[in-house]
């Protein structure tokens, strides 16, 4: 297996708490985006990218694209950490990127306290519209996300989510 590196950014610590199970898996190397040196791919057969999944944005995005002909040759999975139902947030994701990819999703953890007045706010609108939806009208991960709004947190992380990436990092 080629030297893999893990490369995050975590605004509320999920994301960070599954590049470290990643990284212990496939004993990679594993950086937070802002101390990582593009200059550095070059050591690396195997880079994963992982991120939040905010509103359809992925912080990761611009690192990929932007240093994609540096490392098209290399395996490369990313990864992104939300509250939405993983197969449905992978379809987005694979929308988002001019590049091919492995793409992977898990479930990751919501604690209100801890948001940003930005993501307060968000998470305020998206309350507001889907309190106007009829209860059998609600999505699974809809359903979730007001039942963490009421209990003011949740947590869908799973240290298991994390196999299909590494079994497909060690192929």
């Amino acid at each position: 297996m080629a030297k893999a590196v893990v490369i995050y950014s975590s605004k509320y610590g999920a994301t960070k708490k599954y590049a470290e199970w990643i990284a212990e898996a496939l004993s990679a190397d594993i950086f937070e985006d802002k101390k990582f040196d593009v200059k550095k791919f070059a050591d690396y057969g195997t880079i994963i990218f992982g991120c939040g999944l905010y509103a359809g944005q992925l912080s990761l995005k611009n690192m990929l694209t932007k240093n994609f002909e540096q490392i098209k040759s290399k395996r490369i999975a990313f990864f992104s950490v939300g509250l939405e139902d993983p197969s449905k947030a992978k379809e987005k994701i694979i929308s988002l990127f001019p590049v091919v990819v492995k793409v992977f999703c898990f479930r990751g953890a919501l604690k209100i306290d801890d948001l940003g007045f930005v993501h307060k706010q968000g998470l305020n609108m998206l309350n507001f519209m889907l309190s106007k939806k009829k209860p059998d009208e609600l999505t699974e991960t809809e359903k979730d996300i007001l039942a963490a709004i009421d209990k003011k947190s949740v947590d869908f992380m799973d240290k298991n989510a994390i196999l299909p990436l590494v079994e497909f990092v060690k192929e």
